[in-house]
């Protein structure tokens, strides 16, 4: 336990040394991501577009399978994974779901937690020593830093830390389900994937929930009214052009946009019968999840400055 405290500390002390750039790194996420799905697609369309014997079943020729139903217009994704491209498939979801749940994490290190129980005075960002008045400087130099902390809930960080789990599940899920392939592991591959879709899905759910909460407590403190009067007032144009002013619900609401299209895509995926049809909407919710890091980094882009005033 004191080892895992010692290696906390070391990795928040990092991140809080280098907030304004930390939008750039979901996008390795994105370079992994679609690197992989293009090769794959590029070496199947290589290859000549072929079928397997997995993809059908072992009692049938793929001769006799393009007599009676013709070219497949699309292949799964787990096809080509169980070629030679396996390890390609391998490497590359290892990697990218390490940096989707460091992602998440690194968002919780960053916005919900005090960067002065990490850094000194000294070692404070530029943009903070930028952002002072000269009577802080003069006043108290060690705590020149210290701003007007908004004050997380308890609810809104428990969120958070069931969305870093549900986001370690669903990144292992992807890396099990290419380890396992579709045609020597067919139920276990089968279920991991089950596992990546459901934990990505509660992950994001989880998270657009916190940062609802987290707007709604903000529009409160910002606006000096009372819970009661939000929900009453819903039916103004000047409620909601107050709360989409922040930049919190906007967060909230966008993610629940994507994971709502991501279970609609999932759903045809895995309801559909027909084979290529169903490897078209497996492909869509594969490119669909590549955006998730696009959202991350656009939300890290636009909380840079205020995780100077945010604190647990």
């Amino acid at each position: 336990m004191i080892l895992f405290s010692a290696l906390f500390k070391r990795i928040a002390t990092l991140i809080h040394k280098h907030p304004k750039y930390l939008f750039l790194f979901p996008w390795f996420g994105v370079i992994f991501w679609y690197a992989m799905l293009i090769s794959m697609l590029a070496y199947w369309g290589g290859e000549g577009r072929p079928i397997w014997h997995w993809m059908y079943g072992y009692d049938i020729s793929p001769k006799n399978y393009k007599k009676n139903y013709g070219s497949v217009g699309l292949v799964y994704i787990s096809d080509i994974g169980t070629t030679r491209m396996q390890g390609v498939f391998i490497a590359f979801s290892l990697c990218q779901g390490i940096i989707y749940t460091s992602t998440v994490f690194v968002w919780y290190v960053i916005n919900y937690t005090d960067k002065n129980d990490y850094l000194s005075s000294q070692e404070m960002p530029v943009d903070d020593i930028e952002n002072s008045s000269d009577e802080a400087l003069e006043e108290n130099k060690p705590e020149v830093h210290r701003k007007k902390f908004f004050k997380f809930t308890e609810h809104e960080r428990n969120l958070i830390y069931a969305s870093i789990f549900f986001a370690f599940i669903g990144s292992a899920g992807i890396f099990f389900c290419s380890i396992f392939n579709t045609r020597d592991f067919h139920h276990a591959h089968l279920s991991m994937v089950g596992l990546f879709l459901a934990g990505l899905a509660i992950s994001i759910i989880l998270t657009s929930t916190s940062f609802i909460l987290t707007g709604k407590d903000v529009y409160i403190k910002e606006h000096n009214v009372t819970e009661h009067s939000v929900g009453y007032k819903f039916w103004t144009k000047d409620y909601y052009t107050k709360m989409f002013a922040n930049v919190w619900l906007d967060s909230g609401i966008v993610k629940l946009i994507w994971v709502i299209f991501a279970i609609v895509f999932a759903i045809c995926f895995g309801a559909i019968d027909k084979n290529d049809i169903s490897a078209v909407f497996e492909w869509l919710v594969a490119f669909w999840y590549g955006l998730i890091f696009v959202i991350w980094s656009f939300d890290m882009f636009v909380h840079r400055k205020l995780n100077y005033q945010n604190t647990v």
